[in-house]
This record gives C-alpha cells, structure tokens and sequence, in this order.
C-alpha cells in the first residue's frame, strides 16, 4: 500500500488524493456521528457540529455566575493535552467503536485506516523522507478529532 501511494504522490497528483480521501472520511464519519453522538458527553464543544469555542465560553460564563449568584463558589481546571493527536491507542479506540455497536464494515475499515500511514514534511522545495506513523491520528482529517 505504501508503495502505490508514493507512485500516486511522484505522478504529481498530491492534490487528487487528499481530496479524495477527505470525501471519504465525510461520508465514513457522517454513517459514524448518529452512532456516537449520543454517547458524548453534553458538555463536550470541541469538534461538534453547531458548537464553538465560544459556546463553550458562554456555557462555563453561564455556570459560573450561576454560582455565584446562589452564593456558591467558581472554580476551574483546563486541560491542554500535549501530543493528543500522537498518543492514540488504536486498540483502545477500536475497542471502544466495537462496544458502542459500530458496524463490523467500519471498524475494519478504521483497521485499514490506521495500518501502514507514511508521511513526508515538505518546507519550500526540501522533502524528508518517508516515515510511517504508529500510534497516531491523521491530523486535519475530518475522523482525527
């Protein structure tokens, strides 16, 4: 597989693919979303649809001033988790699609998914070269988050 992607890639169609594969994972993850939607904690804002980091701002406002009001107390942690994207356990998330009764065709698409992703950094006209990832979330993917 790696093969045939860097032969698509030296054929000048690095565009092509991208593309393609983002139309594939919008429709992979709009069978997914009903799936999994209801599971997701109400309070989650980050990668929803129709939620924001501003809704987030105005829920926690809200909240707090609630509190306040009624005489209570305010308080907050926040959690930046550095390398999020990098330290996913594939195992773990396929274990979790399987108990939330995800469809056996999309979890071992997701195993598909996952195997054999290679990538380069390309700054100006430099290249690195090829690396496969393990453990990771493809990143600006419509799936990663």
């Amino acid at each position: 597989m790696a093969d045939i992607l860097r032969a698509l890639i030296s054929r000048n169609t690095r565009n092509l693919l991208p593309s393609v594969a983002k139309v594939l994972e919008s429709i992979v993850g709009q069978w997914l979303l009903p799936i999994l939607e209801p599971a997701f904690d109400p309070n989650q804002f980050g990668c929803r649809q129709q939620r924001s980091t501003t809704h987030a701002l105005v829920d926690m406002t809200h909240a707090w001033q609630s509190a306040l009001d009624r005489g209570g107390a305010a308080r907050s942690v926040f959690v930046d988790f550095k390398k999020a994207f990098d330290s996913v356990n594939h195992n773990l998330l396929l274990r979790k699609l399987y108990s939330r009764n995800v469809p056996h065709c999309l979890i071992r698409w997701f195993v598909s998914y996952f195997e054999n992703r290679i990538q380069h950094v390309r700054v100006g006209t430099n290249h690195s070269s090829w690396r496969q990832l393990n453990g990771a979330m493809p990143q600006g993917s419509w799936l990663g988050p």
